[in-house]
């Protein structure tokens, strides 16, 4: 089957609510569905998919894997406004998603920069010392789950690798779960501080972020407390820039993991004095940039997803609003 550019096309099958708009011309596979909206456009079809994604999961049907059919589609109980505010919500929540698609090219552009710069400074270097010369290697900890008092959704930052295949910044706040004063001080979780280089050091081996507050991790984590004349931008530059040959020396016979003796002793560049401040002197600002543009984009993406529901139930009335041209 044939979706034409604009159609929306939704994943029914293994799994149900992926949600996009083509931009061509496509031959669909098994388990994908298009529609197309009698409006003008597609956008308020494709935010009320998106909107109602949750209920279609929950009506997923299928004893080997989950899948919906076109009758649960077309059977989904929806308030269903007039064309033109239709267009309206469609134009103001897609909006919103553009400008969260071009911070996201501006800060792909800017990690552009940042590689080339450190490649500038630093491909011709040899490794003269220990990833430990350059930083404090520090692993994780997970509070017994025994004890739900030691979990809150508001408390000190507990990043797990889970978040970090979930969140793709460069910078990370919190995850999915924080933990509590005595979550921290029953356990040997340790506070990392802001400008800790986090490592994922087993399933899987290889992501990477920057905190960008105080947080604490689980034991799936080898992270680099910088050294203050070293700096964060180093380090993780530093990572990922030899993320495979890192990979490569992991062992284990359950899973393969990056032990903290090992962390320790990869080999690394140890810049000199007048290399690094120059480095940092470049790399700094654009990293700052990067970490702004990333949490606008946070709070864009709360602002949509709050939008959302009450723009379709009509709590927010946008029928006498102009738009202009």
């Amino acid at each position: 089957k044939i979706a034409h550019a604009g159609d929306v096309i939704m994943s029914v099958r293994a799994p149900v609510g992926d949600i996009n708009i083509t931009k061509q011309e496509l031959c669909m596979g098994r388990g994908i569905c298009s529609l197309s909206s009698r409006d003008p456009d597609n956008l308020f079809l494709y935010y009320l998919l998106k909107f109602n994604a949750s209920n279609l999961i929950n009506n997923e049907t299928g004893s080997v894997f989950g899948s919906v059919n076109k009758d649960i589609i077309g059977s989904m109980q929806i308030s269903l406004p007039d064309s033109q505010t239709r267009m309206k919500i469609g134009n103001i929540l897609n909006t919103i998603d553009c400008c969260i698609e071009l911070n996201s090219r501006i800060n792909d552009y800017l990690e552009v920069i940042c590689m080339i710069t450190y490649h500038d400074f630093f491909s011709d270097c040899e490794r003269s010392g220990k990833l430990s010369d350059i930083g404090e290697i520090v692993g994780g900890s997970t509070p017994s789950k025994s004890h739900p008092e030691y979990y809150s959704d508001s408390g000190i930052a507990w990043i797990t690798p889970k978040d970090l295949s979930v969140n793709k910044n460069k910078f990370i706040q919190h995850g999915k779960n924080d933990i509590t004063v005595d979550g921290l001080n029953n356990s040997s979780v340790k506070i990392l501080p802001r400008g800790t280089v986090l490592f994922s050091s087993r399933a899987p081996i290889g992501y990477i972020a920057i905190a960008s507050g105080d947080v604490t991790t689980n034991q799936g984590f080898k992270s680099i407390i910088p050294n203050n004349n070293i700096g964060s931008a180093f380090i993780y530059h530093y990572l990922k820039e030899n993320l495979d040959s890192i990979k490569s020396q992991a062992s284990g016979s359950t899973f393969m993991e990056i032990s903290g003796s090992l962390m320790k002793n990869i080999e690394a560049i140890v810049p000199d004095e007048v290399s690094i401040k120059k480095f940092n002197t470049i790399i700094n600002p654009l990293m700052k940039l990067q970490e702004i543009i990333e949490q606008e984009n946070i709070e864009l993406c709360s602002l949509r997803d709050n939008l959302l529901p009450k723009l379709l139930s009509g709590e927010i009335d946008v029928s006498n609003l102009d738009l202009g041209s």
